[in-house]
């Protein structure tokens, strides 16, 4: 990701309140401005946002509200690349502001689309020597799960085919049916999700759906040595 300096300092943090902002808005408002784009262009299509204060939730051309929404947990930084970051919409999961820092350019080739990191922001390549688990889903819009190999530090979660939506959780045992309540994030199709820094119990669990059925889930996942 080659990143883009800001029209000012301060359009590097921006506040993120409990009614859902436009990024690019919400720049020009940190930075008190009111200009196309926030100084930025139209074209960038890369993205690092890195949560400072309360969760946040996204939504991709659509209005995000407390409940539905790409959640953004406090603490992680979240890499979005390869597709136009105009339409993205941000808002404050318990209402209250938080601070967000954002990262602004475009995206490198060979990239993954739409990679986001439960934790610090690394565009490196992941380790080659990741072990793969998969999981038939042969019913649409019906929670399956894979269990976490105790040591996992990082992994990345996809649907083999590019073209269909998903819903993804994770928990212990006892949060099945999670994807039926409001504490899931929806991903589109050929979106990959990644998360970094883990420390996995012989408890955890990454719960997935798909809009269609006769579906393929692969975890790749990298344990501590």
């Amino acid at each position: 990701m080659l990143i883009y300096a800001p029209y000012s300092q301060d359009g590097q943090n921006i506040t993120v309140t409990g009614t859902s902002g436009e990024l690019f808005d919400l720049v020009n408002t940190a930075q008190g401005t009111n200009i196309p784009y926030a100084g930025y262009k139209s074209f960038h299509d890369a993205v690092i946002i890195t949560v400072e204060g309360g969760s946040i939730r996204m939504g991709y051309g659509v209005e995000p509200t407390a409940e539905l929404g790409t959640v953004l947990n406090r603490g992680g930084s979240y890499g979005f690349v390869g597709t136009s970051i105009t339409n993205i919409r941000l808002i404050s999961v318990d209402g209250s502001d938080s601070k967000v820092s954002i990262q602004v350019g475009d995206s490198a080739a060979g990239e993954s689309n739409w990679v986001s990191f439960n934790g610090p922001f690394d565009t490196g390549a992941l380790p080659s020597d990741g072990k793969t688990l998969t999981m038939e889903a042969p019913t649409a819009d019906t929670e399956y799960a894979f269990q976490i190999p105790e040591g996992t530090s990082k992994l990345t979660f996809k649907l083999r085919d590019r073209n269909v939506d998903f819903k993804y959780a994770l928990g212990s045992a006892a949060d099945a049916g999670i994807l039926s309540t409001a504490n899931y994030s929806q991903m589109n199709g050929g979106d990959i999700y990644c998360e970094d820094g883990l420390d996995v119990s012989d408890d955890q669990y990454m719960y997935f759906s798909s809009t269609d059925a006769s579906q393929v889930g692969e975890l790749i996942y990298w344990v501590v040595n």
